[in-house]
């Protein structure tokens, strides 16, 4: 399409046309360059945000959002661990925080392997594992609680994270947590254990995650404390009885899944493992249980668990009965001691009034006769 005076030919799409020395009147445009790489069609489109941050690429805007992320995370429990109150500003945007680092590792495969490769990994595990420990009883942080187990769930299936988590915890986090003397993964085997035994109902579903977790790191920790052994067995104790094992019909795989986190720790740390080794050791008979279980056995611990129920509501009602007759027995005897007291308040004041008549009558030198 030529243009009258020199003007330059257009495209009707808005597509770039060649210029040659300046100018291109009634020369024909050339088809449009190949576009640039962008995300997905369906990133792009739902939030440009989230393209932008996947498409992120430099070491140094990497490391900058690594740090910045951390250093916003970990105010929480700074703030939170200070001698004076308010001595120390806590942010109230952790949660949104969380998510960017959330999106950041599952949609940036750049930063997911500058995170494992480039950069302290207890530094994201730390305050994670404190938002889990801290939100465990409350129903509005099972949202916060769901993102925290997805970012530990990715980063987990990575041998880097297993073996950055070896590093020894020496911080002091402003919670209750057991004391011991052990590393990150220590840390994060009581605080799953915590999240599975002492959390919200709310959070049940995501128990076989935790367990992934922690089975998905086991090949990779060196050593592990009492503490943390303690912790495993317990859970152990727990999901293989017989009652839980034979209650539903998908309970089996929180079993599967904690022996193959035992057959990791054995296998390939045992010389590190001693605590685990000798706590399966005084538990053994969990484990004989367990190899002799089968499913006969299943009307039978159905029928233990009816007697135990059975057997609790029948104690509880002992115990109300017995408390309900020491009341009685209580109010029935407060009359009668009422009276009994009066009567002997009533006797004694007789017998002083026949003392005091008594001596009235007497002689007045009766007391100072000689004797015959």
């Amino acid at each position: 399409a030529g243009a009258e005076g020199g003007g330059a030919a257009s495209a009707g799409d808005g597509a770039d046309e060649t210029k040659e020395g300046g100018g291109a009147s009634g020369a024909a445009a050339s088809p449009p360059s190949p576009p640039e790489a962008r995300p997905p069609q369906s990133m792009s489109v739902f939030n440009i945000y989230r393209g932008l941050l996947a498409g992120l690429r430099d070491e140094g805007d990497l490391k900058r959002l690594f740090a910045g992320v951390t250093r916003l995370l970990n105010n929480v429990h700074e703030a939170d661990n200070t001698y004076l109150p308010f001595s120390s500003k806590k942010i109230g945007c952790y949660q949104e925080v969380l998510v960017i680092l959330w999106k950041a590792l599952d949609e940036n495969p750049a930063f997911l392997s500058h995170v494992l490769q480039s950069e302290d990994v207890c530094a994201v595990t730390v305050p994670i594992c404190y938002f889990m420990w801290q939100g465990r009883s409350q129903p509005s942080k099972v949202g916060l609680i769901n993102i925290c187990t997805f970012c530990l769930l990715m980063l987990s299936g990575y041998r880097n994270f297993g073996v950055e988590l070896n590093r020894p915890f020496k911080r002091s986090l402003p919670a209750e947590l057991p004391r011991f003397e052990g590393s990150h993964a220590d840390l994060l085997i009581i605080v799953m254990h915590k999240l599975i035994v002492a959390g919200h109902a709310n959070l049940r579903t995501l128990h076989p995650w935790y367990l992934t977790i922690v089975c998905n790191v086991s090949p990779y920790v060196k050593q592990l404390s009492l503490v943390a052994a303690t912790k495993l067995l317990q859970l152990w104790e727990v999901f293989a009885s017989p009652r839980f094992l034979l209650s539903r019909a998908d309970n089996h795989a929180y079993v599967e899944q904690l022996l193959e986190t035992f057959n990791n720790f054995v296998q390939y740390q045992y010389e590190g493992c001693t605590h685990l080794v000798y706590a399966m050791v005084r538990k053994q008979a969990s484990f004989r249980t367990l190899a002799a279980l089968s499913l006969d056995d299943a009307p039978k611990a159905k029928a233990a668990k009816k007697a135990a129920a059975a057997a609790r509501v029948a104690e509880a009602e002992g115990a109300a009965a017995t408390a309900k007759a020491a009341t009685a027995k209580a109010a029935a005897s407060k009359p009668a001691a009422d009276s009994d007291a009066g009567a002997a308040a009533k006797a004694a004041s007789g017998a002083s009034g026949a003392a005091d008549a008594a001596g009235a009558a007497a002689p007045p030198d009766a007391a100072a006769a000689p004797p015959p």
